[in-house]
């Protein structure tokens, strides 16, 4: 079947490397179906704001498609653990930015990218 030890080893590294592919695949759904999940239950709870209202104040202040969205934790804005969405948005010029909106009140923390578009806390928000 094989003409050689080396084809032989090709062969079984293929199957590990496709076998890999698998298992981190669905752990990667595991992953997502774990952050919805997640997700849900904070606005349950009343922790955060749906993400319809979110998107609402991005299209309020912004032009452009949002091309990725994401609910994290962060540390870093001096009230402890905060949910922040975080989104990133293709601009009509190509420009790719990403903002953080407090997840409770949806206040803009943030925005990175072009130059034209940077800001300070609070220059936007609803």
């Amino acid at each position: 079947m094989f003409r050689s030890f080396r084809s032989l080893l090709r062969y079984m590294l293929a199957i590990i490397v496709m076998m890999s592919a698998v298992s981190a695949g669905a752990a990667l759904v595991q992953a997502d179906e774990a952050d919805q999940v997640r997700a849900r239950e904070a606005m349950l709870r009343g922790e955060v704001e749906p993400l319809t209202k979110a998107l609402e104040v991005i299209e309020k202040n912004f032009q452009g498609d949002i091309i990725e969205v994401e609910l994290e934790e962060e540390d870093k804005f001096g009230t402890g653990p905060t949910l922040i969405y975080e989104m990133k948005l293709l601009t009509p010029t190509g420009d790719v930015l990403k903002i953080k909106l407090h997840a409770k009140n949806l206040n803009i923390l943030t925005v990175d990218g072009n130059e034209d578009f940077m800001t300070e806390i609070g220059e936007y928000n609803h």
